[in-house]
């Protein structure tokens, strides 16, 4: 579910992980000025200033986890609170986060994680490409962060044809390799 809060302008965004538990819900949030306040299952509250601090501190759990230096393979609250903005309902916003995640990523590998995960989400899994479309083409037309993202989707064969063959000009593929005709 999506509110917008009427007092503090500020999108809440609640995600329900179970459909026989109604207590197990997170929120995360973002308000006018660009914070983000999450809470997790447990009721702990997080925070970041900006979306890309919260790229940044995900992407340091990311290598941390990358280099074996932890060997926590859960979740961290980074990682939930992404999910929550880029998922059913996708947040409007959604992809100023998916752009803070590429601006953050140290290499094409990290960019390729980012396209395999919250762009496809969104265009593919969750349906809401024509939604976002125009906004993807601007950005992997000038940027070519951008362009190695989208270039790094795996396309949906039952999705947009128009978003499919909007992403493809980009290098976007179906997993077969091949494009939309």
């Amino acid at each position: 579910m999506v509110a917008l809060c009427r007092d503090t302008g500020m999108v809440v965004l609640v995600v329900a992980h179970s459909a026989t538990d109604d207590d197990s819900v997170q929120h995360a949030s973002v308000d006018s000025s660009g914070r983000i306040t999450f809470t997790t299952l447990d009721g702990e509250v997080r925070r970041w200033e900006s979306l890309r601090m919260l790229a940044r501190e995900y992407w340091r759990h990311e290598r941390l986890r990358a280099a074996q230096v932890t060997d926590d393979a859960a979740n961290t609250d980074e990682d939930d609170c992404i999910l929550d903005l880029t998922t059913k309902p996708v947040w409007a916003g959604c992809i100023s986060l998916i752009h803070a995640l590429i601006d953050e990523a140290a290499d094409d590998d990290e960019i390729g994680r980012v396209a395999a995960g919250p762009i496809e989400d969104v265009v593919a899994i969750w349906g809401e490409g024509e939604r976002f479309i125009d906004d993807i083409e601007r950005r992997a037309t000038t940027d070519p962060r951008w362009r190695t993202a989208v270039a790094g989707v795996w396309l949906d064969r039952q999705g947009q044809p128009d978003v499919n063959r909007r992403l493809a000009q980009f290098g976007a593929r179906f997993s077969d390799g091949t494009t939309p005709e």
